[in-house]
């Protein structure tokens, strides 16, 4: 049997060359076997030019110029959250799964950056400016990562200072239907703060650098419980290459390559934890009702930990559905 082709590289046009795309996501995209980089565009011309010099493609001046070929060729925008498929988030979710705080009862989190210089695009209402677009994602993202999409708003409040024409800072208080609290702060005009806390009936868990963590960066979980304060610390992990999906679309027909790291935890004390990162590959198509998905196949790419003993005759590195 003939082993089918490796697939095209996903080729990607970036809007926009601030200093977030220049400094973590172009390079991490240009590491990556599975992108190529066809484009950047920015509001100004040199910076494009400077930046696809460096990365080797296309520059685009606009971005209306960049988005409208990709239109009329029903490609995909997408924008991606980063910080949630950092293995940092991972680990406090399964320590809540454990019960290792007892009873959630409530979340706190806050991303609050210094103020930037003036003309900075931040502080541009035209260009899409303020403090929640910026920075409030982040922890309001967060609590319906941990908590769930049930979110609903109780109050919220946002400010401005002196002269400022965006909002600079803000904060949220949100609750599920089953009464856990989540606050939320957020600021353009603060000190540094990118942490969150959730508080349970026995303990509490603390992260800090919780959203732009560096590639090098060793994640510290805080947990507090009335036997003591315990650290545990986590491998360093680049959010910005882990994010995990790709997708490319060929008309009513799409192509998804979705990278997954999948914790098994063992309920009789059988050992340590069992973890496996794989990846999928998934064929989805357009019908009148909708994407369906009409194949998936799973490539188990590593292991560690104790696993459960193999089925008979499985093959243990793929596993195919239609």
């Amino acid at each position: 049997m003939v082993a089918p082709a490796p697939p095209s590289p996903l080729r990607v046009g970036v809007l926009g060359c601030a200093d977030i795309a220049r400094r973590r996501m172009l390079p991490a995209m240009a590491a990556s076997g599975d992108i190529e980089i066809a484009a950047v565009a920015s509001r100004d011309a040199d910076r494009a030019a400077r930046t696809a010099r460096e990365f080797g493609c296309l520059a685009v001046h606009g971005y209306a110029e960049l988005l409208a070929p990709a239109d009329a060729r029903g490609l995909a925008l997408l924008e991606n959250v980063m910080f949630v498929h950092h293995p940092q988030h991972t680990a406090v979710r399964e320590l809540l799964a454990d019960g290792a705080i007892g009873t959630l009862r409530g979340f706190q989190s806050a991303f609050t950056v210094p103020r930037r210089p003036a003309g900075d695009v931040r502080h541009e209402p035209d260009l899409g400016g303020g403090a929640l677009w910026d920075t409030g994602v982040y922890p309001l993202r967060a609590a319906l990562h941990l908590l769930g999409p049930e979110l609903e708003l109780v109050a919220a409040l946002r400010g401005s200072g002196p002269g400022d024409r965006v909002d600079t800072g803000g904060a949220a208080l949100l609750s599920t239907p089953a009464g856990v609290f989540a606050q939320i702060g957020y600021g353009l005009d603060h000190a540094y703060r990118s942490s969150y806390e959730l508080v349970g009936s026995e303990g509490r868990i603390t992260l800090d650098r919780a959203f732009t963590p560096p590639a090098g960066h060793s994640p510290v979980i805080g947990l507090q419980r009335a036997s003591g304060t315990e650290e545990i610390v986590l491998e360093p992990h680049d959010q910005v290459a882990g994010s995990n999906s790709t997708i490319h679309f060929e008309g009513d027909r799409a192509e998804v390559r979705a990278h997954l790291v999948a914790t098994h935890v063992h309920h009789d004390d059988e050992g340590p934890h069992f973890t496996v990162g794989t990846y999928f590959d998934i064929t989805a198509v357009r019908t009148p009702a909708g994407w369906r998905m009409a194949r998936l196949a799973c490539r188990v790419v590593w292991t560690a930990g104790k696993g459960l003993a193999p089925t008979p005759g499985a093959d243990r590195g793929s596993v195919s559905c239609r």
